[in-house]
């Protein structure tokens, strides 16, 4: 295909605990620059130009909820580290065929290679599982052409053809269906095509003529002339830009409307961008109301339920018999998980009889992508008294 270029009541011992909802945990802005990746707040602030150092020319960045991902250009590698800078292993995964670009699609890294071993320059696509295992080639020549920087989004894999001629950006399915297109969207001689990036069913990509964009399955391109030859990322309904030469990130809308081209300055030569949200909060709070417990929450995730506090050298069968609420879970949010409290026989008896029960509970969330916590509580759990 081709195209022209043209977003509980709790009870708490003392007392109840409320519902509260914080802002999320601030993310981060990572870009590549010479031989280190820096760091700043993702409303620009606090910028760190050295959080990681050492490394051999990045080129390209992607993060998930635990590690950020970066191809070492001059070193042939991908490195991978932890979120808060520790953990750093440059060369996490070994190629040496000029890497340059990084993507993530929930279970591999992908990355784009600007030669080929021996030194052809035609390129490949290669990806690996997210623990770094199974490294291979999965797009070459001739639908591969010197590409700088891939993309991965609905189940398509995008990378950019610099040497081809004409230029273009090529195009599959990361499984192989649909099968590669080089020629996906065609462009002017000399536009060198860089750094393509899904977000909001569109592949973001720069050119000399500016950054722009095009539907995933194809058509009609838009393009502005904005200059992002530094790097695309894809965050929060907008889309960020980096100026290579001079030296800062810039963001707009996802129709590149109302760009600020100074969100951020003083950046050297950054070759790749990364945004992300931050590690999902495990921090809830919760009620009871009725049978239900309800968890306020500031990202999706597990809610479990156990009843805790029993002595440690009581028998399973001495357990089960003072039990008083079975096992649960929900998951959701945010603002709000429900679980449903499940009573055994026992404790129904006691709140018919009483027309309530405290039971002693076990709270665990877990948000996606992030650390389990776990609080425990005295639970009221109050209903209709039907017997005397």
């Amino acid at each position: 295909m081709r195209g022209v270029i043209g977003t509980m009541l709790v009870a708490g011992l003392l007392s109840a605990i409320a519902l509260a909802f914080a802002t999320p945990a601030k993310g981060f802005i990572y870009w590549a620059n010479g031989s280190s990746i820096g760091r700043a707040n993702n409303d620009g602030s606090g910028p760190n130009p050295n959080f990681i150092t050492g490394q051999a020319e990045p080129c390209g960045l992607a993060v998930d909820s635990q590690h950020i991902y970066w191809a070492n250009q001059a070193g042939g590698s991908i490195g991978r580290g932890n979120l808060d800078g520790t953990g750093i292993n440059p060369n996490f995964i070994a190629t040496d065929a000029l890497p340059c670009g990084v993507a993530l699609d929930g279970t591999h890294v992908w990355w784009a290679n600007q030669l080929v071993p021996g030194g052809a320059n035609t390129g490949s696509v290669a990806l690996a599982n997210l623990d770094g295992s199974n490294p291979h080639v999965m797009f070459q020549a001739p639908q591969v052409d010197g590409p700088r920087g891939v993309g991965v989004g609905s189940d398509l894999v995008f990378w950019s053809n610099r040497n081809a001629s004409p230029p273009s950006i090529g195009r599959a399915g990361v499984d192989g269906t649909p099968p590669p297109d080089d020629d996906f969207f065609t462009l002017p001689a000399g536009s060198a095509p860089a750094w393509p990036t899904v977000g909001g069913g569109r592949v973001y990509f720069a050119t000399t003529i500016g950054l722009t964009s095009i539907p995933v399955e194809g058509g009609t391109g838009l393009g502005s002339g904005i200059d992002a030859y530094g790097g695309i990322a894809i965050f929060g309904g907008k889309v960020y830009f980096a100026n290579f030469t001079e030296g800062t990130v810039g963001r707009a809308n996802l129709d590149m409307s109302s760009p600020e081209f100074a969100f951020m300055t003083g950046l050297g030569t950054p070759s790749g961008l990364a945004v992300d949200g931050g590690i999902p909060s495990n921090e809830f709070s919760f009620s009871v109301k009725g049978k239900r417990l309800l968890v306020g929450v500031k990202f999706p995730g597990t809610v479990a339920v156990a009843e805790s506090g029993m002595t440690r050298g009581a028998s399973a069968a001495a357990k089960k018999r003072r039990r008083l609420l079975n096992p649960s879970s929900a998951s959701g949010g945010p603002p709000t998980i429900e679980v449903r409290l499940a009573l055994n026989k026992g404790a129904k008896r006691k709140l018919r009889q009483k027309g309530k029960v405290k039971v002693n509970a076990r709270i665990t969330f877990t948000p996606a992508g992030g650390v389990a916590k776990t609080q425990t509580a005295r639970l009221k759990i109050k209903g209709k008294r039907t017997k005397k």
